[in-house]
């Protein structure tokens, strides 16, 4: 389902074998499942799914969640038993509806009509309006209708509504036929003395037309003879025509031909003059080249001169710059031999001393700010730790190594928090004092620890040593606890790690390094003392002005020196770059001497061919014109006998439309020389004139109007012959039809009141119920009465009934017949609800009994109900008023507790 009503979201709902329950509560969504396989069934009628109209199907939206612009349902079925008449294993019916009120039914993805799945569908049981989909209305419905409306469950049952579908067509169809035949023997006698009266008008009206058409033939004849002249002319034009035309061809061909000589001519002229410019353009470029060449040389002559000067004044350049810089080491060597002397006795000793009380104050200080830090931390341990005991836990005194605070949290567990005391007398004090559960451990004589065991890789405060190997000297780790803190014992296994382990095991160890760091701290005082002590001596000791001087003057000395030796470093390498430029100059001149060379020899080349290409670009201009006269010669010839012959072809036509004119006026069909002339034709002319007037007016169309009413009389005679012979075969169709009907239906009837007995005893114990024949509104026995009898009461009409035994008895009906012809599955709509909680378990009982054949969906309240349900499907509404489904296989949930409870009787 995907935005029909409340399901916004795409919702898929699986049938499997057995009861499916579907609960909620009221206005969660239950019933709109329901309607929505109405719905996908071919419901018609809104009415039918609770609603005005068929867009009120598609969903309306939410504070959250926007309205959906379509709705659509897919309805999968299991064919493999080929109850549906299609060739596939799995059919798909889907439905869908837009915002404009267009519905579109699909069958297995393709197209089809809803009047062609209704006709599936029809074999299966699985219509809207049959005893598959039941709720409280169908239960009172079933009730409360009248006899002929419950025949028409039995006609489901027992899948005679096609064929009463049939009869009736059949018999609308005999009713239509036998009207048709009245209107048509009607119609018949109606049209004979019309026939005979048009018979006689077309008889007149055909010899008048054949008397003027001969007249008018010989008529015709008289211009004969001025046809023959138009013919006679227009073969000689024609004949002069077609002459032209021949000279015109060969005078076409020969401007055709001296066209493409011309164009050839212009052609290689054009060629001759672009090879004539490029060779022009050529020498341009050559001369340019070598003006180049001869110009790159020069430079390059110049510049080796310029390189060579300027790495002769960069090597005079670095010979002073040398002798400057041997001369400021030479006075920085001096001047830090006499810094030696006078300062080196008494800064070395005062300088050493400062430096080891600041070493050592350095070391105070960063002992108390870890203190600082170590005790913040430990109080923000305490501060997560649980409320204090009156005595001490055991994650106190037995604490992991790094690296085992899981396997310990996982074999401790819950003794993390238990209390640890001296002997059995105070556990049993502390334990009387506590409010709530205590466990308290106390020291007993135990076995030794085990090798690889826990026991020894904890630490253990001291006097606690025989509760820790009672508790953890049996664990080997390996084989009872894994270090990642999964825990086995027989019938057991504790998993997943405990704060609690790490944090006891961080707060042992900040306990043991606070005291250290708590001497260190506390010699932060002394040490600041003797450092403000060795400071004031340092500073009484620098008293020696020279000293000073000497320091200042050997600085500038190292800051020339250092200036000094990046200069040299700077002039060297622009000695070494200028000889390279040198070279590099000096290298590249012989090939620009070639390249001059080279282009000089091109230019000389291309100018000695100048001349022959000037006297053939002459002679081309020559031949070109005397091919453009021939061109123009040609085409002035071909010229006058187009217009010659666009003359003769005129009068041609003229000719030709003159003997068009005469032949129009000459009957169609016979050529003049076939009429006759002279007397004989006047003769004939005459007679023809007088029958003319003998016969006088007539009807034109009589003849027309003859032969449709004749074909109209025809198909009437033949229609009546169809309908007699149709109509037999409709009443032969309909007496077989009904007895078919009988038939099925008489089977079905005692089969369903068997089977309705039997389901009424079961869900009634000691009652008994039958159905019997009652008149309907097609006659005698064309209706079905429920007669009950429920237990210590008297047999009745299920109409007199209350309301529980009423919709038992009707339950019991609809179970008989889905038993007579079981349709794929069975929808129960809150039938339950004036049930009993009694009736509710026998109820409960009969569908998870029936339900290991067949499907059954049951929507409902009760709890008895749903524990009669293999799944369970749970709806809910959320705050955007779209409905959400939560499913429970029950099956999977009783065979563990079945299988407990067997296991448990059979200790």
């Amino acid at each position: 389902m995907l935005g029909f009503k409340t399901f916004a979201r795409q919702t898929e709902i699986l049938f499997d074998g057995g009861v499916t329950a579907i609960v909620g509560p009221n206005g969660s969504g239950k019933t709109n499942i329901v309607d929505s396989v109405k719905w996908v069934l071919g419901s018609g009628q809104a009415r039918d799914i609770r609603g005005k109209k068929m867009e009120e199907v598609i969903y309306a939206g939410g504070d959250r969640r926007p309205r959906a612009s379509y709705a659509e349902v897919t309805l999968v079925f299991d064919n493999t038993a080929g109850r549906l008449p299609v060739e596939y294993h799995e059919v798909a019916i889907k439905r869908r509806v837009e915002r404009d009120g267009e519905s579109d039914y699909f069958l297995n993805g393709t197209r089809v009509r809803r009047r062609d799945l209704l006709h599936l569908l029809s074999s299966t049981g699985l219509t809207v309006d049959s005893y598959a989909i039941i709720d409280q209305h169908d239960i009172e419905h079933i009730v409360v209708c009248s006899p002929a409306e419950r025949r028409q469950l039995l006609e489901e049952a027992a899948q005679v509504r096609g064929v009463k579908v049939r009869r009736q067509e059949a018999s609308q169809k005999l009713q239509e036929l036998a009207n048709n035949l009245l209107r048509l023997e009607d119609l018949k006698t109606e049209l004979a003395p019309r026939l005979e009266g048009l018979r006689a008008q077309a008889a007149a009206a055909h010899e008048a037309a054949e008397a003027g058409a001969r007249l008018e033939v010989l008529r015709g004849s008289i211009v004969w003879e001025e046809w023959r002249e138009a013919r006679d002319a227009h073969r000689r034009a024609s004949s002069q025509a077609q002459g032209l035309e021949r000279r015109l061809i060969e005078a076409r061909e020969q401007a055709r031909v001296s066209e493409e000589e011309f164009r050839s001519g212009r052609e290689a002229a054009q060629a001759a003059q672009d090879l004539r410019l490029a060779r022009q353009r050529s020498l341009g470029q050559l001369r340019l080249l070598l003006s180049e060449a001869e110009h790159r040389m020069q430079l390059a002559q110049e510049r080796i001169e310029n390189r060579r000067t300027v790495a002769e004044t960069a090597r005079h350049a670095e010979a002073e710059n040398k002798a400057v810089l041997d001369a400021a080491a030479d006075l920085h060597a001096q001047l830090a031999r006499e810094l030696a002397i006078e300062a080196l006795p008494v800064e070395n000793v005062a300088e050493g001393e400062l430096a080891e009380a600041e070493s050592r104050a350095r070391v105070a200080e960063e002992a108390a700010v870890a203190l600082a830090r170590l005790r913040s931390e430990l109080e923000g341990i305490d501060s997560l730790r649980p409320a204090a005991s009156s005595g001490v836990r055991l994650g106190d005194v037995i604490t992991a190594r790094p690296g085992y605070e899981a396997a310990l949290a996982g074999v401790l567990g819950p003794l993390l928090d238990a209390l640890v005391v001296a002997d059995e007398g105070a556990a049993l004090e502390s334990t009387a004092a506590a409010n709530g559960q205590v466990t308290a451990l106390f020291p007993t004589d135990g076995p030794a620890s085990l090798d690889g065991s826990l026991y020894h890789q904890v630490d253990i405060r001291d006097g606690y040593e025989p509760i820790a190997r009672r508790l953890l000297g049996g664990i080997l780790l390996g084989r009872d606890v894994t270090v990642d803190g999964v825990y086995r014992e027989p019938g057991m296994i504790r998993a997943g790690a405990d704060p609690r382990v790490a944090l006891d095991a961080r707060r042992a160890e900040l306990r043991r390094q606070i005291p250290q760091l708590e001497a260190d701290a506390a010699r932060a005082r002394d040490t600041a003392g003797e450092l403000r002590r060795l400071r004031d001596a340092m500073e009484r000791g620098r008293m020696r002005n020279r000293l000073d001087s000497i320091r200042r003057q050997a600085g500038m000395v190292e800051e020339d020196l250092a200036r000094l030796t990046a200069v040299s470093e700077d002039r060297r390498s622009r000695v070494v770059q200028a000889e390279q430029a040198l070279t590099d100059s000096e290298d590249s001149l012989p090939a620009l001497r070639e390249a001059a060379e080279s282009a000089r020899g091109a230019l000389a080349a291309a100018e000695h061919d100048a001349p022959e290409d000037d006297a053939e670009s002459a002679e081309g201009a020559r031949r070109l014109v005397a091919l453009e006269e021939a061109r123009i010669d040609a085409r002035l010839r071909a010229g006058t006998l187009e217009g010659n012959l666009e003359l003769i072809t005129r009068e041609a036509e003229l000719l030709q439309a003159r003997m068009d004119d005469i032949r129009s006026r000459m009957p169609d069909g016979v050529a003049p020389e076939e009429i006759p002339g002279g007397k004989a034709r006047e003769r004939e002319m005459r007679a023809l004139e007088r029958r003319l007037i003998e016969i006088g007016p007539t009807n034109a169309l009589a003849e027309s109007e003859c032969r449709e009413l004749e074909e109209r009389y025809q198909n009437l005679a033949e229609q009546l012959d169809d309908i007699t012979a149709a109509r037999a075969d409709l009443e032969g169709l309909i007496a077989q039809l009904r007895k078919e009907e009988e038939s099925r239906y008489e089977a079905v009837f005692g089969a369903v009141a068997a089977n309705f007995h039997e389901y009424f005893s079961e869900l009634n114990p000691g009652g008994r119920a039958t159905l019997r024949h009652a008149d309907g509104d097609e006659g005698p026995r064309t209706g079905v009465e429920i007669l009950v009898q429920p237990p210590r009461k008297r047999l009745q009409n299920v109409t007199l009934l209350s309301s529980g035994e009423r919709s038992l008895a009707a339950l019991a009906l609809v179970l008989a017949l889905d038993e007579v012809n079981p349709s794929p599955f069975t929808i129960l709509d809150e039938v339950d609800a004036a049930l009993d909680d009694a009736n509710v378990d026998r109820f409960g009982q009969m569908v998870a009994r029936l339900g290991a054949r067949r499907q059954f969906l049951v929507i409902t309240h009760n709890h008895v109900t749903m524990s009669y349900a293999s799944t369970l499907y749970g709806i809910h509404l959320d705050e955007s008023g779209s409905s959400h489904l939560v499913s429970v296989r029950l099956e999977d949930i009783r065979k563990p507790a079945t299988r407990a409870a067997s296991t448990a009787q059979a200790g």
